[in-house]
């Protein structure tokens, strides 16, 4: 998929909340300030930086959705809901 003329590929989690891009693929301005909280597959939590709506070219079948998705650190993976993308 495409996002901000960059290349991502993402991993697709059917289970998800919400879908995951890492700070390195957002513009700063871009970014929203957020009050979710991430709640991790190990109980753990983290403060995402923000969330952002942004473009996504599916480059598969190219067509183009805007997608809902909460920013993070650059050491995170990048994560999709594959319901948002149907």
């Amino acid at each position: 998929m495409k996002v901000n003329d960059c290349d991502i590929c993402f991993q697709l989690d059917t289970g998800a909340g919400v879908n995951i891009i890492t700070s390195n693929f957002v513009r700063k301005e871009q970014v929203i300030p957020t009050e979710i909280t991430l709640k991790m597959w190990n109980g753990s939590k983290s403060q995402p930086l923000g969330e952002a709506t942004l473009d996504v070219c599916r480059l598969k079948h190219n067509s183009v959705h805007r997608i809902k998705f909460i920013v993070v650190q650059r050491d995170f993976s990048c994560f999709a809901w594959l319901g948002e993308f149907d």
